[in-house]
């Protein structure tokens, strides 16, 4: 919806699109209020509160206005009360509030009067006919089988009757295949056992339970019912499972068999008989044609009050000295225990590809719904909501998803044929704010021009593609820019590219050392050479690191395609191998030991006193312990000197 005009005096909107009534849909008509559409031939459809959402919602009826409505008292159906049971998909509604006389702001005893009329609705699985249902105080409840059913085998039985009502846990037409020793499980602790099949026979073997005790067992033949039976308060031989099993086929390693129908009412029923009351009301009869109750007392509608009428139903009157008042319900929901299901398909679906189907209700992922892919099965969601499926054709097709208990879901997917891959490529790989880009579309495989496709700037269209595939932009602010394109037949193509300012960019090259090995606590020099290779003057601390840690550092400063070379001396007191960086370079030289003063001097003193110690051995009368204490005297002056 579009605002179309808005006043002091009101609020006028309008659809801005047509709106499509296609059967089974929920429409988001706008903010909470959806239109419901039924999934039947029968164009139906109403407006609907959106309570996926958590919180509590007043579901009401119209409202009865003294000063409008007067005389003309309101009686409220499942078209004017939305808190009734009422199935849109089969238009059926069964329930009454009819108010027959107002004395001021009072309902006479009797004179406001609920009736509710069972009707028949159609099983899921279509061979077995109708079923009745009927509903009560908002409530919907199994009323029996007609009489005349499609299935001979489901007798005729009103638990109505017979003051009963239960309610329909399933209804379905699902296939589901089944082994021996698999189970069917069913609601309220029931299961059924696939004991044995036989394949030649096409029978099988098949026992209930309920709770782990054993309640029945049976054979059932290929395309037969297994229907149980049981008493529901004085209604008896109540059919509350109905199972239809299909074909028994045999597989590489067991045999199997489909079912493709189930139907399960409740066996915790309800009990009404005439007397009994809700509230205000009072059953004064109830039969095989419907329930009637009745107000056992007058009823005041005080200024400013809620009734309770019966179960969750009430009125509500307005603080006004006029009556006015409305039937309404309240109704809890949880947010993500929603029973609304919603399909959610990927944005595009292309021939031949598998594509995911989300179903979700509320804020949740829904397990074991059935899906169907234009009424072939694609399967059952798993524990994340999902199902995947590959579509085989182009076109548009209707999807469905169901499941017991949940509001079915409809949408239409539109398959796509098979699109080719693009590529972009941009030239400058690297961009500067000014630089004029050129954007090139080419096929990904074989590299041919893509002529056409359509080239957006961060989502602003700047043109299409010429002969040779390809578009100029120029870059006029910095950042990162989003280069998309598109084109018919191809996968949307996308690229991010960061457009620069002007900047020096400084490389380095030709990491010297001189001399490439000397003597611990000599000096080396260490020589690099810079270019600022940039399209601006800069600056750059160049760093200067000796087994990885910084010793020394130089800023230079550099004009666009300049150069230089820059110097470092240094020493080291440790011999060893050094690994010296500069710059993004890399090099090793060698250090070694210094040299030995002492040894020096002893060699000399030795070479210039030789011929002299050789005279006092001779002439001097010295021996060999002679000479050891005069080198020992050499040897501690050397010390003391040093």
């Amino acid at each position: 919806m579009e605002v179309t005009s808005l006043s002091s005096s009101e609020i006028k909107m309008k659809n801005e699109d047509d709106i499509s009534l296609d059967k089974g849909d929920t429409i988001d008509l706008m903010g909470k209020i959806q239109i419901q559409v039924a999934d039947d031939n029968t164009l139906r459809f109403a407006p609907v509160l959106d309570t996926t959402e958590e919180g509590t919602y007043e579901l009401r009826g119209t409202v009865y206005d003294e000063d409008v409505d007067g005389d003309s008292l309101p009686t409220w159906t499942p078209y004017n009360f939305e808190g009734f049971y009422y199935n849109i998909d089969e238009g059926i509604g069964t329930e009454q509030l009819k108010i027959e006389e107002l004395n001021d702001r009072e309902i006479p005893d009797g004179k406001l009067v609920y009736t509710s009329e069972p009707q028949p609705v159609e099983f899921e699985h279509d061979e077995w006919g109708n079923f009745t249902v009927v509903g009560f105080m908002a409530e919907k409840y199994f009323a029996g089988y007609p009489e005349g059913n499609d299935n001979s085998d489901i007798e005729d039985v009103s638990v109505l009757s017979d003051n009963v009502l239960a309610k329909v846990l399933t209804d379905s037409d699902d296939k589901e295949s089944m082994y021996s020793g698999s189970a069917l499980v069913l609601e309220e602790g029931y299961s059924l056992n696939i004991l044995e099949v036989d394949v030649n026979g096409e029978t099988v073997w098949i026992q209930l339970e309920k709770d782990g005790d054993v309640v029945d067992d049976d054979f059932i033949t290929s395309g037969q019912d297994y229907i149980y039976k049981t008493e529901l308060g004085e209604a008896e031989d109540v059919p509350i499972i109905i199972v239809h099993f299909g074909t028994v086929f045999a597989g590489a390693e067991t045999s199997a068999v489909f079912t493709e129908g189930i139907f399960q009412i409740s066996d915790d029923y309800i009990e009404i008989n005439s007397g009994d009351t809700f509230d205000e009301m009072e059953i004064s009869s109830i039969s095989e044609s419907g329930i009637t109750m009745k107000n056992d007392d007058d009823i005041g509608l005080g200024d400013d009050d809620t009734i309770d009428i019966m179960g969750d139903i009430k009125f509500k009157t307005a603080d006004d000295n006029t009556l006015r008042f409305y039937p309404f319900v309240e109704v809890d929901s949880e947010g993500g225990a929603s029973k609304t299901l919603k399909i959610n398909l990927p944005d595009e679906i292309i021939v031949g590809d598998t594509f995911e189907i989300e179903v979700t209700a509320g804020n949740e992922s829904i397990e074991d719904v059935t899906v169907n892919f234009n009424e072939v099965s694609a399967g059952k969601t798993d524990e994340d909501g999902i199902v995947e499926y590959t579509a085989e054709e182009e076109g548009t097709f209707k999807i469905t998803a169901e499941k017991d208990g949940y509001t079915t879901a409809n949408t239409n997917a539109k398959v796509i044929p098979p699109k080719e891959k693009m590529s972009l490529n941009i030239s400058p790989e690297t961009v500067y704010v000014g630089d004029t880009i050129t954007i090139g579309a080419l096929k990904t495989i074989g590299g041919d021009p893509i002529e056409g496709a359509n080239v957006s700037i961060d989502g602003k269209v700047i043109g299409e593609t010429d002969s040779n595939g390809t578009l100029t932009y120029t870059a006029e602010e910095i950042g990162k820019i989003k280069i998309s394109a598109t084109q018919e037949g191809f996968l949307d193509k996308s690229v991010e590219v960061n457009v620069k300012d002007y900047e020096a960019i400084f490389e380095f090259s030709n990491l010297v050392i001189d001399p490439i090995e000397v003597r611990a606590e000599k000096e080396a020099t260490i020589t690099i050479d810079a270019e600022n290779t940039g399209n601006a003057a800069g600056e750059y601390d160049v760093e200067l690191v000796v087994n990885g840690s910084s010793v020394d550092s130089q800023k230079i400063s550099l004009d666009v395609g300049e150069s230089m070379t820059v110097t470092f001396v240094h020493s080291e007191e440790v011999p060893g191998t050094y690994t010296v960086e500069v710059g993004g370079q890399e090099a090793t030289y060698t250090v070694k030991e210094k040299s030995s003063m002492m040894l020096y001097a002893l060699i000399t003193i030795i070479l210039l006193l030789g011929g002299g110690i050789a005279y006092m051995f001779t002439k001097g009368g010295w021996n060999a312990a002679t000479m050891q204490a005069k080198i020992d005297e050499l040897i501690r002056s050397v010390n003391l000197k040093k």
